[in-house]
């Protein structure tokens, strides 16, 4: 989950440049960059379960979750069942409970840390999360 400080980071420098907020939400990583410890919120029990209780996939809540924040989600699918999946949130509203229950989310893992990048003057994560 973006977390509150970089968020607020991230939404002050937008702001600053005149820009929308856009949140880039990595769930999937593929084989290539992805460890097997790394934690997958596709298989996480909570968001699971969310996603029963509502009829929809774990994929469906989580793009569900941003979009109802207000956060635009860039979903990238090449199967034509999870891109139609992927467009179909319109029709269910995420509890406020179940909101607060996934805002509290925290794994302490960033998906895409940019080791590469980290010694740039605006590296965005060395902010605590």
């Amino acid at each position: 989950m973006f977390q509150p400080l970089l968020r607020g980071a991230c939404e002050k420098t937008l702001r600053d440049l005149k820009l929308d907020y856009l949140d880039l939400y990595l769930t999937d990583l593929g084989e290539r960059m992805a460890s097997t410890d790394d934690p997958s919120l596709l298989n996480e029990p909570t968001i699971k379960a969310i996603a029963t209780k509502y009829n929809k996939s774990p994929a469906q809540i989580l793009i569900k979750f941003h979009t109802q924040r207000n956060v635009i989600v860039l979903a990238k699918s090449a199967t034509p069942h999870r891109i139609k999946e992927n467009i179909q949130l319109f029709d269910f509203e995420i509890s406020q409970e179940d909101m607060k229950t996934m805002l509290n989310l925290n794994k302490n893992w960033r998906g895409f840390p940019a080791p590469w990048a980290s010694k740039h003057k605006d590296f965005p994560f060395n902010t605590e999360y």
